[in-house]
């Protein structure tokens, strides 16, 4: 086998089983999304009907990865509370990932069913959250 088709191969490989071990919002319900002691609750398969929540837009190619750019914000007085991730929606050429909302306030808002999105909303760690 040609060299360069053995690197082609091996490469694709990588990519196919870093994909392949990528998780599901499904796989972390009901303890959630925890990192560096934070701790998020998962809405699988909903979305928040308000968009005056966002609180700024990315990209960001996991779920995991947008829910740690939440917890890395840091804008006084303007707290990242969570994430809603749309796996539907990808950067325009040149920008890598799906789209993902930084929420600012969570409270009182409601969700409606849409497949193609998670919402993680941070929680306490300590404090036990049943997930409906």
């Amino acid at each position: 086998m040609p060299f360069e088709l053995q690197a082609l191969l091996t490469l694709l490989s990588l990519f196919i089983s870093g994909a392949a071990g990528q998780q599901s919002c499904q796989d972390y319900v009901p303890a959630g999304y925890t990192i560096e002691g934070s701790n998020y609750q998962m809405y699988c398969g909903q979305e928040y009907s308000n968009h005056s929540q966002y609180l700024q837009i990315t990209y960001q190619d996991t779920l995991t990865n947008c829910i740690d750019f939440c917890r890395r914000w840091d804008e006084p007085g303007s707290p990242c509370q969570g994430v809603m991730f749309n796996t539907a929606e990808s950067g325009a050429p040149g920008i890598e990932g799906q789209l993902c909302y930084l929420l600012w306030n969570t409270t009182g808002v409601s969700t409606i069913p849409n497949s193609d999105i998670d919402v993680a909303l941070l929680r306490n760690a300590t404090v036990p959250v049943s997930h409906c």
